[in-house]
């Protein structure tokens, strides 16, 4: 259950480092929380207890879980200035008792950053000297999405048994019933589309973009159809999209079936309980010849670099 909800440390790293279970600790609801301030109480309780504090105001390790705190709230970007990271901790922390008050600087950051580390990776802007925070499971699934992509761009063009060419598309894409027909400059727009598809059709990666009512979907029914054409009907394609939505939207334009990338990542063991992704212990699918995603800018990191 503890590495399900996200804890990795072992029972001997949280008794040295009670900052990890807010750290680590992922809920199985939106209720469910370990939040700093019930450690924090904890680590350095009232003075007037008499009970030994576990820690100091402006230790390391409540310096990073602060950090980290306020990189998951500030959570719009995937990586966050370090000055304004430093003004979320100090804006926080102003608001406490007395003796759990401790203005934080810059030099923390230098100062505590072996420890700092474990949880936060820096990234250091070369041109303007700035520095970047990341937490280190969002800057691991960026590397992972990265590598991921350059590989498959690398591979270059597809070599086909047979060339696919506009020609092929138009005629596929051309609606003879559109009361849009008749229109020159609708001939005119298939002939970009089926030119699209065609240079579509023998990439290994590609992003399809373009505002509501541009053809994307349209596109995509008709590659679709070529693969099966090319591949024959036995070949694996996924239609996924990021929403329920989005997945009926996307199977009744194109008639294909279609489910949500997080039913595919589930039907091979990578989400938890809690709607959280695993990192391990998932099997891979490797008969899948073509992946298309529906509405990608709807897709956060985590759930890009899962699937």
């Amino acid at each position: 259950d503890g590495v399900e909800n996200g804890i990795s440390a072992s029972a001997k790293e949280v008794a040295e480092n009670p900052y990890l279970l807010c750290e680590q600790y992922i809920g199985n609801n939106q209720d469910d929380v370990i939040s700093f301030y019930q450690i924090d109480n904890g680590a350095l309780p009232s003075p007037e207890y008499g009970i030994e504090k576990m820690t100091d105001a402006n230790s390391a390790e409540r310096f990073r879980a602060l950090c980290v705190d306020a990189l998951r709230w500030d959570n719009t970007h995937s990586f966050t200035p370090s000055e304004r990271v430093l003004d979320l901790v100090n804006h926080r922390v102003s608001k406490m008792r007395d003796w759990r008050q401790n203005m934080f600087s810059d030099d923390y950051f230098e100062v505590d950053r072996e420890i700092i580390l474990e949880a936060i990776t820096f990234r250091t802007d070369q041109k303007s000297g700035k520095l970047y925070l990341y937490l280190n499971e969002v800057y691991e699934d960026e590397r992972l999405i990265e590598k991921t992509l350059k590989k498959l761009a690398a591979r270059g063009d597809i070599q086909l048994k047979q060339p696919v060419t506009p020609q092929k598309f138009e005629s596929e894409l051309f609606e003879s019933i559109s009361p849009l027909a008749s229109v020159s400059e609708y001939a005119e727009a298939i002939k970009t589309q089926a030119k699209v598809c065609a240079e579509v059709f023998r990439k290994s990666v590609c992003v399809i973009s373009g505002a509501a009512g541009t053809g994307k979907t349209s596109l995509v029914s008709r590659i679709m159809e070529k693969i099966r054409q090319t591949e024959g009907a036995g070949v694996s394609i996924k239609l996924l999209a990021p929403t329920g939505k989005a997945t009926e939207r996307i199977r009744e334009k194109t008639g294909k079936n279609a489910t949500t990338i997080h039913s595919l990542i589930a039907s091979g063991g990578w989400l938890n309980d809690n709607m959280t992704f695993k990192r391990v212990g998932g099997k891979c699918d490797k008969d899948v010849n073509t992946i298309i995603i529906d509405e990608a800018s709807m897709v956060d990191v985590s759930l890009l670099a899962t699937l």
